[in-house]
């Protein structure tokens, strides 16, 4: 790419520049991140090899950072914006205001990922910039989100007496005749206002590249590494990893759990992996069809969806191997068990499998861009991506009785003691959702960004973010009555 750009016939010149980067902001308000990768991108390269300086290689490193960070590029975008803010450390006259976004957007990344002492860190290295920016005096509000984070990271690593401290100080901003008075007016929301989220009742775990399936069983969280290939075993009381990584085939996406085993579809190689809970021992590998994406345990036996091949394998765990194939027509993704019938989501349908005669039944549902089910309260719940509501179809009827707006992109749902939880992959929240009123309860849980999917355990709900390789443990109890 670089070679490409220098040998074009313009010169690496400031107008150059200036183009690439308006067409990257032009882009990114549009919300098309290729196009402002690429054109954030050249304007970065152009500033390098034109020479224009630290102020404009910055400007452009930053953005991109930002944008990489968006698309699920956590390690790119920490390097960028580490650039940035060295470009602005070391200028003959730095910006405070630049280099308190720098600082600010690196600490939320890191916040993101789990990375407590790393955020600590960027913080402590704001407060003083802050000060001189009278960041407190104009904006008390602000100041006081970061603080509340600030404090929580605080405790996390165990720094509890300068946590308080924070706490305190934070409460003092918010309580005063000031902070009533005015608006929240910082350009960027670059913490989570306590307002609009829930988030204090979060923590957590770094687990490692690409994290998508998690179950809860044998005393562990198990979590599938896409991009690594492997699923590692999180203990739910110390967060620590548990022994090695388990290698299962390429590409894990679901995973389900049985008494004694992890079941693990492998997306990039057809396969399913089975795990011994007890020792971590694969003890089968076996094959399914095209693009397995997600998994289910019930009536004897175990469920995958494929999406490339449009079909359910249905697998004997007494045989380790496929008994049917049921053709579903179209890519096949959320699948869900109750009362004799599997329910699966299509690209454009859901539709019913008889577990008895292994035969679609009925006729589909039409409904487009949904991902996730599951079964609750007498209805199928299905999130649909494009319309950002949840959908309740009545089991007995097939009709849709409700459809309940919630979040950006939602994407996986879960059904659990009267209440729905789904997963907001654009808003990094999870929504709840009671089953009796049809409407969502309380505000938005702040969790890691690109939320997968999620699983209980022991009045806690773990939730995998695939863009800051993070696990979320959401204390479910703490977070109060419906």
């Amino acid at each position: 790419m670089l070679v490409l750009l220098t040998s074009c016939a313009n010169p690496l010149n400031q107008a150059t520049y200036d183009r690439y980067f308006a067409q990257g902001r032009e882009a990114l308000h549009k919300g098309d991140l290729q196009v402002a990768e690429m054109a954030y991108y050249r304007a970065l390269v152009n500033a390098r090899v034109g020479h224009l300086g630290p102020a404009a290689e910055g400007a452009s490193a930053y953005n991109l950072g930002l944008v990489k960070r968006s698309l699920c590029k956590p390690h790119e975008a920490e390097d960028l914006l580490r650039h940035a803010l060295q470009l602005e450390e070391t200028a003959p006259q730095p910006n405070s205001e630049l280099m308190s976004k720098r600082l600010l957007e690196l600490a939320r990344l890191h916040y993101d990922r789990g990375q407590y002492s790393d955020t600590v860190n960027l913080i402590g290295r704001w407060l003083p910039v802050s000060a001189e920016l009278g960041v407190e005096k104009s904006y008390p509000v602000d100041q006081a989100d970061i603080l509340e984070h600030y404090a929580n990271a605080l405790h996390k690593v165990g720094r509890a007496d300068e946590a308080k401290k924070a706490e305190v100080h934070a409460k003092s901003l918010r309580s005063g005749e000031d902070a009533a008075a005015k608006q929240r007016s910082m350009k960027d929301d670059y913490f989570y206002p306590p307002e609009k989220f829930i988030w204090k009742e979060v923590t957590r775990i770094p687990v490692g590249k690409d994290p998508t399936g998690v179950a809860v069983g044998a005393g562990a969280v198990w979590v599938a590494l896409m991009e690594e290939n492997s699923v590692i075993r999180i203990d739910p009381k110390e967060l620590q990893t548990i022994g090695q990584s388990i290698l299962v085939g390429k590409q894990p996406s679901g995973v389900a759990i049985t008494e004694d085993s992890l079941w693990v579809a492998n997306m990039g190689e057809a396969t399913v992996s089975r795990v011994a809970l007890q020792t971590g021992k694969v003890l089968a590998t076996i094959p399914v069809g095209n693009g397995p994406r997600q998994i289910t345990a019930g009536a004897g036996a175990i469920w995958v969806s494929n999406f490339d091949d449009g079909t359910v394998s249905k697998i004997d765990p007494r045989l380790n191997q496929v008994v049917t194939t049921v053709k579903i027509g179209e890519h096949a993704k959320g699948l869900v068990i109750e009362d004799g019938i599997l329910w699966v989501a299509t690209n454009t349908s859901i539709v019913r499998v008889d577990l008895t005669s292994n035969q679609l039944v009925g006729k589909p549902i039409n409904m487009e861009n949904i991902q996730g089910i599951d079964f609750g309260g007498g209805a199928v719940w299905a999130a649909d991506l494009q319309a950002a509501v949840l959908n309740r179809i009545d089991a007995r009827t097939s009709q849709v009785v409700a459809q309940i707006p919630v979040s950006r992109r939602p994407s996986v749902v879960l059904v659990r003691k009267e209440i729905v939880w789904v997963t907001n992959y654009s808003d990094h929240t999870v929504s709840r959702i009671d089953t009796h009123t049809n409407k969502v309860i309380g505000k938005p849980i702040r969790v890691g960004i690109g939320p997968v999917f999620f699983a209980f355990g022991d009045h806690t709900l773990w939730v995998a973010s695939r863009c800051s390789e993070s696990l979320s443990r959401i204390n479910v109890e703490a977070l109060g009555p419906p």
